[in-house]
C-alpha cells in the first residue's frame, strides 16, 4: 500500500452521463495499465457506487460528436443498445457495457486487437 494525494478537477464535466468516462479516467491514472495506448476512445453512461453503468439520453448526438472528434471506439451503456443500433455512425465501433469492470476488459481486449461485440440487433438478444 502506498499513500498518495489525488486531486480531481471536475471543471467541464457535463453531468451524470459523464460518470463512466470519469471513472474510467481514474482507473487509467491509478493503475499501471495504459488503457488507451495513445488511441482515442469516447463513451457515455451514468455509474453507480457498485460500478454499474446506466443509460443516458442523446446517445445519437454523442456518437456523432465522438466520431467527429476522432474516436476509434465508443463505449455505450448496454441499456441504450436500441438507440445505438438505430443511429450508429458508419465507421464508428460501438461496444455496449454493463459495468466499469467490463469496460476495462473491453479496452484491454481492444488494445490486443481482439474482436469485440456490438449491440445486438432486435431478435439477436
Amino acid at each position: 500500500r502506498s499513500d498518495f494525494t489525488a486531486t480531481v478537477n471536475l471543471d467541464g464535466i457535463g453531468g451524470p452521463s459523464a460518470g463512466l468516462m470519469l471513472s474510467l479516467g481514474m482507473v487509467d491514472k491509478l493503475t499501471p495499465a495504459d488503457l488507451l495506448g495513445g488511441r482515442r476512445i469516447a463513451g457515455t453512461g451514468t455509474i453507480d457506487g457498485d460500478g454499474n453503468v446506466g443509460p443516458i439520453g442523446g446517445i445519437d448526438k454523442k456518437m456523432i460528436a465522438a466520431q467527429d472528434a476522432g474516436a476509434e471506439l465508443f463505449v455505450a451503456p448496454y441499456d441504450n443498445c436500441s438507440e445505438v443500433v438505430a443511429a450508429q455512425p458508419e465507421g464508428l465501433q460501438v461496444v455496449p457495457v454493463r459495468t466499469l469492470d467490463e469496460t476495462v476488459t473491453v479496452l484491454t481486449k481492444w488494445q490486443a486487437n481482439t474482436p469485440l461485440s456490438g449491440c445486438p440487433r432486435t431478435g439477436d438478444e
